[in-house]
């Protein structure tokens, strides 16, 4: 099999193959929405679309076709995909012809109007819920303009989010009804010292931090990763550094996320066991109820 023959196979029909089984149905049966295959969630946030046979998950920010799909959920290069969906052996029926839609469907996307500092009340208020101090919040987070188009009223509405630089000039958005992103990477931040690095999995995590250590910078570099799927893209930057101290989750993920950079790094501190042990969801789930 090659990678042309492998993109002809209906990602329904591999998700179907794996167990992986159908939530809901959007746009007239051209959108399916699933429990993402790789990782835990409640509430299904992962999209095929029917039409390009391609996949999006709202939840990390991550998408592509049918390979990038099995290299994520079997951690395998495009050869190791290529040989398991080979292994599958799926039925003509399961292989995807390319179809012109009946109408045009806009694309779900983010765009940005307008980037700016935080002035928003709603916004103000959703740190202070989370415990942030407006001084911390100001010198990492935007407020962020954006909009999004909705199929109902056939047009874009606008929404106002806190916005988090990556480092591919790409935002996390959040506010208190919504966790989106532009496009997904991680953030590195320079710390006073660069021996060691602190890794955390989310930039309100990274802002407790500051908010516990009563600063506006970190004595060591910060890498937040923005999702737990992108500490296997994280390993030559690790290499650089002598000592690893992680502020991960608490949940599945986290406990993997662990595992993960102890195999790959002779020395890494797990403060979770210690700062903010279960129950804690997270860090800033401990600062808010400490």
């Amino acid at each position: 099999m090659n990678c042309s023959q492998a993109k002809q196979i209906k990602i329904e029909d591999f998700l179907k193959s794996i167990n992986i089984h159908l939530d809901k149905t959007r746009r007239a049966g051209t959108v399916l929405l699933y429990k993402a295959p790789y990782r835990n969630e409640i509430t299904a946030s992962f999209e095929v679309n029917t039409v390009k046979n391609i996949w999006y998950d709202h939840g990390t920010g991550t998408g592509g076709n049918i390979l990038d799909l099995v290299m994520e959920i079997k951690q395998t290069d495009v050869p190791g995909a290529l040989e398991y969906l080979a292994s599958k052996n799926f039925e003509p029926s399961s292989f995807y012809k390319q179809k012109e839609p009946a109408r045009v469907i806009q694309d779900k996307k983010i765009e940005i109007i307008k980037i700016k500092p935080i002035i928003d009340p709603a916004l103000i208020g959703y740190i202070k819920e989370r415990k942030i101090s407006f001084s911390i919040a100001s010198c990492y987070l935007k407020e962020i303009i954006y909009k999004i188009w909705n199929s109902k009223i056939n047009d874009y509405k606008i929404y106002r989010a806190l916005g988090f630089e990556n480092d591919r000039s790409g935002w996390e958005l959040r506010n208190k009804y919504f966790k989106g992103c532009t496009s997904k990477h991680y953030t590195t931040l320079p710390g006073i010292t660069n021996d060691q690095l602190n890794i955390f999995e989310g930039f309100f995590d990274f802002l407790s931090s500051l908010e516990l250590s009563k600063t506006h910078k970190l004595k060591f570099d910060s890498l937040i990763l923005n999702s737990i799927a992108l500490k296997g893209k994280t390993l030559n930057l690790i290499s650089e550094y002598k000592k690893l101290n992680l502020f991960l989750d608490n949940d599945h993920s986290g406990i993997e996320a662990v595992n993960f950079y102890q195999k790959n790094h002779k020395n890494v501190k797990d403060f979770s066991v210690n700062l903010y042990p279960y129950p804690y969801k997270d860090l800033n789930e401990y600062l808010v109820k400490k």
